[in-house]
């Protein structure tokens, strides 16, 4: 099941940025969670990544992304729909995102999967 910002315009854009918040994610899961009942730990998550990006200043980006999110650029970093740092953050933030949200998978965009790829075994133990 995707935990993802709605796009009520028919495109990204302001409103679905502030989806994108952990609050609001906060929220969709709670609503699930109560949805689901029992059948809750049966359930599968997953985020689409709207950006991703490893780098050793992901302070730069989320400073960078800050204006379209209308957030601070610590929420903007911790949003699941955007995954950027360090090798080492990255684990770190999916290993967040799991324990927060239960997020068990992030689809990566083509362009970036390549530059992901060494990361896999990291995360997952293979």
């Amino acid at each position: 099941m995707g935990i993802n910002p709605s796009i009520k315009a028919g495109a990204a854009g302001p409103d679905s940025a502030k989806d994108a918040l952990p609050a609001r994610i906060d929220e969709k899961v709670a609503w699930v969670r109560e949805a689901a009942g029992d059948r809750y730990d049966d359930i599968e998550f997953t985020a689409w990544l709207a950006v991703s990006e490893i780098t050793n200043d992901a302070a730069a980006v989320g400073d960078r992304l800050s204006p379209r999110f209308s957030a601070p650029a610590a929420d903007v970093l911790d949003s699941p729909v955007i995954l950027v740092g360090s090798e080492e953050e990255i684990v770190d933030r999916l290993e967040a995102r799991r324990d927060r949200w239960g997020y068990s998978y992030f689809v990566v965009q083509g362009p970036w999967a390549e530059q992901f790829a060494p990361l896999v075994g990291r995360v997952t133990g293979s």
